[in-house]
């Protein structure tokens, strides 16, 4: 009964390393994919005023590629602070980013980290100088993140980050749910149940 125990505690372990682990990912330039979105919007954000806080707004796009979705972004900073990291929510392990790549011609994106919570980070500031999207008008390349989702929703939050954090929201990548999230927390739930009666 004990081994049982210690396989569930094992299991929970490695689900939260799962979360908590990020990995580097590989940037490389690219196209944008043909044809036209089947959806797109651009959004604004605001610092408010708040020094360090970059104002603009952020273009979000949504391509069907073969059955699969393909997000394209671009930031426009209108404020006085630059930008110098974009973070998208959305990009868990089941939508499978495939590659992410950049149009070149305005700001090149310099890193992108991956968390296992589903944040994407990308940055376009590696000089330690503060300078990454310019600040009155510069425009980031088109960043295109092709993934393995067959959804996507709209509203997913966004970082637009200099010294401050100014929240924005984007299109991103979704998994059909079909009543699985409720089945998994069931079983969440029921397991957690289990194990106190057990070590009780």
């Amino acid at each position: 009964m004990k081994s049982n125990i210690f396989k569930y505690l094992a299991a929970v372990a490695m689900a939260t390393a799962t979360l908590t682990s990020s990995y580097a990912l590989s940037l490389t330039p690219t196209s944008l994919p043909l044809g036209s979105p089947v959806a797109s919007e651009t959004l604004s954000f605001t610092g408010n005023g708040f020094a360090g806080v970059p104002s603009g707004s952020l273009y979000s796009a949504v391509y069907n590629v073969s059955g699969k979705y393909t997000f394209v972004y671009q930031l426009t900073d209108t404020g006085a602070s630059s930008i110098t990291e974009l973070t998208l929510n959305g990009f868990i392990p089941s939508v499978g980013v495939t590659t992410l790549g950049y149009v070149t011609g305005n700001t090149d994106p310099k890193t992108a980290t991956l968390l296992g919570s589903g944040n994407l980070q990308v940055g376009f500031d590696t000089s330690g100088n503060g300078i990454g999207i310019p600040a009155s008008g510069g425009l980031s390349d088109y960043l295109v993140v092709a993934t393995t989702a067959t959804a996507y929703l709209n509203n997913f939050p966004a970082g637009v980050i200099d010294g401050g954090v100014a929240p924005a929201n984007a299109y991103g990548p979704t998994v059909p749910d079909g009543g699985m999230t409720i089945m998994l927390l069931g079983g969440a739930l029921s397991g957690m149940a289990l194990l106190r009666r057990k070590l009780a």
